[in-house]
């Protein structure tokens, strides 16, 4: 029978392998595999078609974020491989917080899902009440004119500014 007693910082007591060796196997694993996601996201990038002669294109922002992560990716990595990584021991949310963070990931893929039905403005204005009317719990016209003026400056910074084609939907918006 194998038996573990952990004290702060992952030290084992007892036999059998300390947690914190599998969170540093876990955390060189997630950086390797970001890392070439990064990889494959830069390349992606700088092979799209350029829409704009001199300037940012529409690989600026795929092929940055990529970079971004590429880089957070090898500090997570040289962390790790120092020994001055977390070890996991904290949640990453409070357990009362769970239900808010999973009711947001629904209301993202909705979202997301929704968006070439419905179109962009009437997703994203379902979007923010729904997500500002569960977390924020504020008045209700506040609720929405908040929710009206971000989704049209949204539609505005990229469809005027960006002139970026944005999903019209069934109303043709």
């Amino acid at each position: 029978m194998v038996f573990f007693l952990y004290a702060p910082g992952g030290v084992k007591i007892g036999r059998g392998r300390a947690r914190g060796d599998s969170v540093k196997k876990g955390s060189i694993l997630s950086s390797v595999v970001l890392m070439a996601l990064a990889i494959y996201g830069m390349i992606e990038a700088s092979s799209m078609e350029r829409t704009m002669p001199m300037g940012i294109g529409v690989d600026f922002l795929p092929f940055w974020i990529s970079a971004v992560i590429g880089l957070l990716a090898v500090l997570l990595l040289i962390q790790t491989l120092r020994g001055k990584s977390e070890d996991g021991s904290r949640p990453l949310f409070p357990r009362q917080s769970t239900l808010r963070v999973l009711f947001v990931l629904v209301i993202l893929l909705l979202y997301i899902s929704l968006m070439e039905i419905v179109g962009f403005l009437v997703s994203t204005l379902l979007f923010f009440l729904a997500t500002l009317g569960f977390l924020q719990r504020s008045r209700a016209l506040n609720l929405a004119l908040f929710s009206v003026f971000s989704t049209l400056l949204l539609y505005a910074l990229f469809k005027v500014l960006l002139k970026s084609p944005l999903p019209p939907g069934f109303l043709n918006l």
